[in-house]
């Protein structure tokens, strides 16, 4: 699974997958029974020099605030945002 995520990390973004770790899996059952996305939590990365996105696949990429997420979001990523808890010290 760590393979199958550092290489769709780096196509689709252009970011090279250090480390990271599941947070938990989601059960996609408005595609199909037997559809599951799981949930990872990329804890460390680097930018790759040169990176073309998929046109098919990915129409734009941003960086968002934890606070300013846009306000339509995905079921699986609502799911994946209520299983990340991050340190508040």
């Amino acid at each position: 699974m760590l393979a199958a995520l550092k290489r769709e990390v780096s196509e689709e973004t252009g970011l090279e997958c250090k480390s990271a770790r599941v947070l938990d899996t989601y059960h996609n059952s408005s595609i199909s029974k037997r559809d599951h996305v799981v949930i990872y939590l990329v804890e460390d990365w680097q930018e790759e020099q040169a990176h073309e996105p998929p046109k098919l696949e990915i129409a734009e990429t941003a960086w968002f605030r934890l606070d300013e997420l846009p306000d339509e979001l995905t079921p699986c990523s609502e799911f994946g945002l209520q299983r990340y808890q991050p340190n508040c010290s």
